[in-house]
């Protein structure tokens, strides 16, 4: 609280001290102020003769005064405002010339004005002392801002901007409207009690005076049933062999929540990546590899294994080529794309398993080079003739091959049960048609 004095005729030089510092007042240590006026000089102090007096701003309540003076001084205390003030009391001093104190309960107390008592002889002030109750702050602080909230665990962990007063001690944090913690910090951490249901979180400022703020923003936050959903299965798995590795790839996954992808070499753990496409090195030339692939998402759930592809590295590519007259059919058995290949007159690179050597002549002899992406060398020379034909697509290996009766069946469960079903259903179609015919025989045997 600031107290201002503005003089009133030939007025007291004025000073103002407090007892305390602000937070002693606001922490309750303390309750009053005090607020002194004397001249510069107390060893001459200051005519009781000359009319003055001291004017607050705002009101006051005045609980005690103080003086020295040479003589008894008059104390009048008035409230309202100049030229109209109303006089709410006044006291006498004795004028002893020593610390005098007088208790007094004057409110709403704008001015004060120590002179001499009527009849009173000639005196010197030396010191006059009032002291102020001090008013009670009904001021909040502000309100906090910048709430916000994450979910750690089973805790709501909460954090804002801290509010700026001076006068601050603390904050209330609120859960549904019902307070639930005092910190002085700007951060919270609150149990959640339940799974799946939406708690509001608010936080008000509160100030020494134990005013409060209004409430900040909102913030809802749910903590959500762990997710034991595993991903879908991957599909798609390719792999082709090349020099010392294995290059696969595969479609992916459509999960909001997908983390990765799991590579298992012969039923054994290798890799996580989160791509679509993965290169397995350090593998032996020659010798078969089994590969398979499961998801995983952000819950650390793994979903069941894809179908396994069958792949042998190799240091070499295979190429078959197929004369047609006027071009030249490649078709890739093995190998790793992009593929480069090259007819004397002419090159181009691809990516698929087959291509089409295009503007040749007949019967005239082309030698054809593919290089793979490994860097591996195929070539041959080969005769484009005088006939076009019908020209087959590429047969896949028996790897492919089963691995794509896989996809359109489902798995080799399925296929057998597909197999021996078809078979039963025959023997039975079988057996109703020899009983037919035999029932037949005889009844021609009966109408000849």
């Amino acid at each position: 609280m600031m107290i201002s004095m503005f003089p009133v005729g030939n007025a007291f030089a004025a000073q103002t001290n407090w007892f305390g510092s602000i937070d002693q007042y606001r922490s309750g240590q303390l309750s009053e102020s005090k607020t002194e006026w004397w001249d510069n000089d107390e060893t001459t102090g200051m005519p009781l003769t000359t009319a003055g007096g001291i004017l607050f701003t705002p009101l006051l309540e005045i609980s005690e005064i103080r003086i020295i003076s040479s003589a008894p001084v008059r104390v009048r205390f008035f409230t309202g405002n100049t030229p109209n003030y109303v006089q709410l009391g006044e006291l006498t001093t004795q004028g002893t010339g020593q610390l005098e104190t007088y208790s007094v309960d004057y409110k709403d107390v704008r001015l004060i004005r120590p002179n001499l008592p009527p009849g009173g002889k000639a005196g010197i002030l030396y010191e006059f002392e009032a002291y102020v109750k001090q008013p009670p702050d009904q001021t909040p602080p502000e309100v906090p801002t910048g709430l916000s909230g994450n979910i750690v665990g089973t805790d709501a962990v909460l954090t804002w901007f801290p509010v700026p007063d001076s006068d601050l001690d603390k904050y209330f944090v609120y859960v549904d409207g019902v307070k639930v913690l005092e910190t002085k910090s700007t951060t919270a951490t609150i149990p959640m009690a339940k799974e799946g249901v939406k708690y509001t979180y608010q936080v008000s400022a509160i100030d020494f005076a134990r005013n409060e703020s209004a409430r900040s923003s909102s913030v809802v936050l749910e903590r959500k049933p762990p997710d034991t959903t595993p991903p879908a299965v991957p599909t798609g798995l390719v792999g082709t062999g090349a020099d010392k590795q294995a290059m696969l790839k595969w479609n992916a996954n459509t999960e909001s929540d997908l983390a990765g992808y799991v590579i298992y070499q012969d039923d054994r753990e290798i890799h996580r990546t989160t791509s679509i496409s993965a290169s397995v090195t350090g593998l032996t030339n020659g010798r078969t590899y089994q590969f398979a692939l499961a998801a995983y998402d952000t819950s650390g759930n793994v979903s069941a294994k894809s179908n396994a592809v069958s792949v042998v590295p190799s240091d070499k590519i295979d190429v078959n080529l197929i004369p047609n007259m006027d071009s030249i059919i490649v078709q890739i058995i093995s190998g790793t794309s992009p593929f480069e290949v090259d007819w004397g007159s002419g090159n181009d690179t691809f990516n698929a398993s087959q291509y089409t050597i295009t503007g040749l002549t007949a019967n005239t002899d082309y030698t054809v080079t593919i290089t793979d992406a490994q860097g591996r060398i195929w070539s041959a020379t080969i005769n484009t003739g005088d006939k076009k034909g019908f020209i087959p697509p590429t047969f896949p290996s028996p790897q492919d091959l089963f691995q794509r009766m896989l996809n359109v069946f489902g798995t080799a469960g399925t296929i057998a049960v597909a197999i021996i079903g078809g078979a039963v259903a025959l023997g039975i179609l079988c057996v109703l048609a020899m009983w037919a015919w035999r029932l037949l025989k005889r009844w021609l045997a009966k109408s000849k």
